[in-house]
């Protein structure tokens, strides 16, 4: 439930990068790093990725917020980390000066959505706000992951990740219900849409070049 619309999105953008390109991801490892892998073995890239911890095993051991890439890339993927990093304008900024002119940027990161690995959760970001950071970019594209009602059931299912004795002790009914109504929230999502809220936000954008 809570990552409804990431993997398609992240398949559908992995399925446009080319044989012989130089992609990095920015955060190793995890069910993101597998698919990317799966998808570069199968299409020919080059995937290069960058973690700021060494337990991830990262070809990069490095902070995004002060990096310097040595060569640039045809295509950076940055999933579910934006809201992890300590500066948010320098590392948007080292995404932009990584990126060959032409490159793309697929980015997404999570909004209405509870804190998760503490206390390195440091930010959450509206449309607004990554349109913002985004500004040196072309072709901006930004959408949310999943609808208002869905979200609700996000942060229902979610307490089962809490760490607090009572939420755990509740959570398994919590979150057998949050599957019960998804049915319902579905629907009340396609039958009322907005854009009032939602867990997270699907965003690709291109340096500007060729």
């Amino acid at each position: 439930i809570s990552r409804k619309g990431l993997y398609p999105f992240l398949e559908q953008e992995a399925a446009k990068l080319a044989s012989g390109q130089r992609v990095l991801s920015v955060g190793a490892g995890g069910q993101v790093g597998e698919l990317l892998s799966r998808h570069a073995a199968s299409k020919g890239f080059q995937l290069e990725q960058l973690d700021i911890s060494q337990s991830r095993n990262p070809d990069i051991l490095a902070d995004l917020c002060t990096w310097s890439a040595p060569q640039t890339y045809d295509a950076i993927i940055v999933s579910e980390v934006l809201e992890h990093v300590t500066e948010p304008r320098a590392a948007v900024d080292n995404l932009h000066a990584s990126l060959k002119p032409g490159g793309r940027l697929v980015l997404t990161t999570p909004y209405i959505f509870p804190i998760h690995e503490a206390p390195y959760d440091h930010y959450r970001y509206t449309r607004h706000g990554l349109a913002h950071l985004l500004a040196g970019f072309r072709k901006i594209e930004i959408k949310e992951r999943n609808s208002w009602a869905e979200a609700v059931l996000v942060l229902v299912a979610r307490t089962s990740t809490s760490g607090d004795r009572w939420l755990s002790a509740f959570s398994p009914f919590l979150v057998a219900l949050s599957f019960a109504l998804y049915p319902f929230a579905w629907l009340a999502g396609k039958l009322m849409p907005s854009g009032f809220f939602t867990t997270g936000y699907l965003a690709s954008a291109r340096k500007p070049g060729p």
